[in-house]
């Protein structure tokens, strides 16, 4: 870490304990530790640890991005396009460092899938 400050071990803490969160359940959650914190605060924070790849950033385009702790190994996500609900699953057929069809070195790779979780699909069934 960078620096090790509180504000940054609440907020990590905070990414960890939520799973998916975005920067503004990362803001309340730490608040309750921190009452004085500042939001700009939480999110330069979100963006160092991201930069020293001790939490991730997840792209979502049915709300705001989600944070994750890296500590859990890389993996796919599904979001559920009805409830928003954030699904992690496995991909069996990963391959880290490989060449693709243009030529670049794929480090690392994440898919994220949208559709209706089964939870919704049951409710409009009924």
């Amino acid at each position: 870490m960078e620096r090790n400050t509180v504000q940054r071990k609440v907020i990590l803490d905070g990414v960890s304990t939520l799973c998916h969160a975005t920067v503004d359940d990362i803001f309340e959650y730490s608040k309750k530790f921190i009452p004085t914190l500042s939001f700009s605060t939480v999110y330069r924070n979100l963006v160092v640890l991201e930069e020293e790849k001790l939490i991730r950033r997840i792209p979502n385009k049915k709300c705001k991005d989600i944070y994750e702790s890296t500590n859990k190994p890389l993996h796919d996500h599904f979001v559920c396009i009805k409830c928003g609900k954030f699904i992690d699953y496995e991909n069996g057929k990963r391959q880290h460092k490989v060449i693709d069809k243009m030529g670049n070195l794929v480090c690392e790779s994440t898919k994220i899938s949208y559709g209706v979780c089964e939870e919704c699909l049951k409710k409009e069934a009924l």
